[in-house]
């Protein structure tokens, strides 16, 4: 299993070096939430694009006389750039989400801390830059039942609103399929795009799997 390779890893690495890891580690997740903070003003921004260009005082323009329909254009573009930051941001996610669970194990070896004790998310939280869904999570483990339960009702809303970059992209390819199928360019565009976005749910999912499959064989190994 990864984390129990991590884990040994992290043991026979000497405590100075084990510090020096953990600034590694740290300065790579900041790194990368910084990545994922500005995929995610990129999507933000092409879905602005993409509905102020539907509009009509700004569909067409002329370049020397000639007239091109910026609509039909955004609209088949924007399906494979969003698709493609899609396919970054999940990436980028999983990456932070893997740098996270190495500094938690090596936070824990260099300090002794149980992880499961709430003084630890408080003290790991607090020594990493966290986005505002992280902070959220990191409260609800280290705080009361009843707050934790509202941290996470709070949190399903943030959550929902990450997939809609993808019902977005999903809408803007069935306007492809409807409107555009007869241009050859078109279904190249389309078939691409759905590469793109299948293949980052599908990393997703299997990240998913993987880290489900992890907590249940470590919460078997604690009950033997």
């Amino acid at each position: 299993m990864e984390i129990e390779d991590t884990f040994e890893y992290i043991s026979k690495v000497n405590k100075e070096n084990k510090t020096l890891l953990l600034e590694y580690l740290r300065d790579s997740y900041k790194t990368t939430e910084n990545y994922v903070l500005t995929i995610t003003k990129w999507i933000a921004f092409l879905i602005f694009i993409y509905f102020l260009f539907k509009t009509e005082s700004i569909s067409n323009i002329e370049i020397n006389g000639a007239s091109v329909d910026l609509n039909s254009s955004f609209e088949l573009l924007i399906p494979l750039a969003s698709s493609l930051l899609i396919l970054f941001y999940i990436v980028s996610s999983i990456q932070k989400g893997e740098i996270l669970k190495t500094y938690r194990l090596l936070f824990m070896e260099i300090y002794g801390i149980d992880g499961e004790n709430n003084s630890f998310e408080r003290v790991c939280g607090q020594t990493l830059p966290g986005g505002l869904l992280n902070k959220i999570i990191s409260n609800g483990r280290s705080i009361d039942n009843k707050t934790t339960i509202l941290n996470m009702l709070i949190s399903l809303p943030l959550a929902l609103v990450q997939l809609l970059p993808i019902v977005f992209t999903v809408y803007s390819l069935s306007i492809i399929l409807n409107q555009y199928w007869e241009i050859g360019v078109a279904k190249v565009i389309f078939f691409i795009s759905c590469t793109f976005l299948v293949y980052g749910i599908w990393l997703f999912l299997q990240y998913l799997y993987i880290q489900v499959i992890e907590q249940l064989a470590l919460k078997n190994k604690e009950n033997l």
